[in-house]
């Protein structure tokens, strides 16, 4: 990656040549992991994998080409290692601040980004079954 491009892209080039569920999820999965770096994980509800998980994700995003299909892997656990509670008021009084908050609210939407290109690809089978 050129100095310009990564002044663009920051520390994860994006480059997928995906399609539009699939730019999303790699969108929000790295927004995650840029918050991911400003938060406490025992601030959290999260898996006692939560770290081992990040990394996976962390260098997949960094990894050149960028490979969309590791990414939707990566990003599906690093998800799945967060169990929300039912209120806010729980995780204030664990200890969450401002930083874990955010965090939190990006992987709710690299979730709706996940099921958006589930969906999608469903949709697709749907309509062009000969594809599949």
């Amino acid at each position: 990656m050129t100095a310009a491009e990564h002044a663009m892209f920051g520390p994860y080039g994006k480059e997928t040549g995906t399609s539009a569920a699939g730019d999303e999820l790699v969108d929000r999965a790295i927004i995650c992991a840029r918050a991911a770096a400003d938060a406490d994980p025992a601030k959290m509800p999260v898996s006692d994998d939560y770290i081992g998980v990040l990394n996976t994700l962390d260098a997949v995003l960094s990894a050149q080409p960028l490979n969309v299909h590791e990414v939707r892997d990566a990003a599906c656990r690093y998800a799945a290692a967060f169990a929300f509670p039912s209120d806010e008021n729980t995780l204030v009084a664990s200890g969450a601040g401002v930083d874990e908050m955010a965090l939190m609210e990006s992987v709710l939407l690299l979730r709706e980004a996940i099921e958006a290109q589930d969906a999608t690809h469903a949709q697709l089978n749907q309509r062009f079954p000969e594809s599949n």
